[in-house]
């Protein structure tokens, strides 16, 4: 009977250790489905934490491409500006070119007609336009219908040594008079009429002289002393001086 109490016994502790192992089993196997991936599936952390990943990737991704954005912005300035600039230089030189071919150096007048010596011309008024000149027409009255017939107009050189020093420095042999008779031959102390007094000089004759400053004055015999002519214009490229004038008398070229 004891035995069979024993036995019993056993048999009732067996089962409750059974009992016990299985349920431990069974918590262990829950424990083990929720920590494995469902259907394959990556754990939601590592999804994250790749995910997470990406984005850092494509925002690097980004910012290389705005860097090389600007840097072919940049690129593209300064071709631009490289562009400009030469265009800017093209109109310099052409700028250069124009204004080289526009005032062309003058050039040296040395006709041998204006190294002639001077010589007396004289010529006498038709009531129409005419020209009284010495050779080379170094020195020339040319009048106008205004002024009368019959006047009878002489240049003739003069001796510089004969007159007064010219104002400033004397212009080679550019020292003469200009003398006029009315039909009578009665000799005029002025021009009826205003007339035209050009001279044209060699750039010999004018050598270390400043051509701008060039004048043409008339001795007053009153004075005897040396006024500027009336109405003087130069023109330095054509090596050109004149006058509009009336009176008679010794005129001279000179630079001051």
């Amino acid at each position: 009977m004891r035995l069979r109490v024993l036995a019993v016994a056993v048999i009732a502790l067996l089962f409750a250790l059974t009992q016990t192992m299985g349920s431990g089993l069974s918590v262990l196997g829950r424990a083990n489905v929720l920590a494995a991936p469902i259907d394959g599936q990556r754990p939601a952390s590592v999804v994250q934490q790749e995910d997470n990943a990406e984005d850092d990737d494509a925002d690097a991704d980004n910012e290389e491409d705005d860097a090389d954005a600007d840097a072919d912005n940049e690129e593209e300035d300064v071709a631009d500006d490289n562009e400009e600039d030469d265009v800017a230089g093209d109109n310099d030189d052409d700028s250069d070119d124009t204004a080289a071919s526009a005032a062309p150096a003058a050039p040296v007048i040395e006709d041998e007609a204006l190294k002639q010596p001077l010589t007396t011309a004289t010529g006498t008024t038709n009531g129409g336009d005419m020209m009284i000149a010495t050779p080379g027409e170094r020195v020339a009255v040319r009048v106008f219908p205004w002024m009368p017939a019959g006047v009878q107009i002489t240049i003739r050189p003069v001796d510089a040594s004969t007159v007064p020093a010219a104002p400033g420095s004397r212009a080679g042999d550019l020292t003469f008079a200009i003398e006029a008779r009315d039909a009578s031959g009665t000799q005029l102390t002025a021009l009826p009429a205003e007339a035209n007094l050009a001279i044209r000089y060699a750039d010999s004759t004018v050598n270390g002289l400043n051509e701008g400053n060039l004048t043409l004055s008339r001795l007053d015999p009153a004075t005897n002393q040396w006024q500027p002519a009336p109405k003087v214009v130069r023109e330095a490229d054509s090596n050109y001086v004149g006058a509009s004038v009336m009176q008679v008398g010794t005129y001279t070229v000179s630079a001051q």
